[in-house]
């Protein structure tokens, strides 16, 4: 997201902070897909007796909730890179407009 240019200055490039947040996304879609698949585990080990289905539902649960923490987790970092680069666009016009000023 971020790189140096030639006078070493840290910039954001726009165009790799959205390829990130799209490969975040693709990554959320992969999890939900596993939540889905997890649930229907929890499903199935529901209608079962014994204590293998009862491991399985408790090990189903404890991963559905390690999902969902990564989606929380990939979410806001979504939000943050799209702060940052909005962030960094108001201050590039800012500073634009000071520099047009003095010219």
């Amino acid at each position: 997201m971020a790189f140096h240019d030639m006078n070493g200055a840290i910039t954001i490039d726009e165009g790799a902070a959205n390829a990130d947040i799209a490969k975040m996304q693709q990554a959320i879609a992969i999890l939900e897909k596993s939540q889905v698949a997890l649930k229907q585990v929890m499903a199935e080990s529901e209608t079962m007796k014994g204590q293998t289905p009862t491991a399985t539902y408790e090990k189903a649960a404890e991963m559905l909730q390690n999902t969902q923490g990564l989606i929380n987790s990939l979410k806001n970092s979504q939000a943050y890179i799209r702060r940052v680069v909005q962030r960094y666009k108001a201050l590039d016009m800012k500073y634009a407009a000071m520099m047009a000023s003095k010219a």
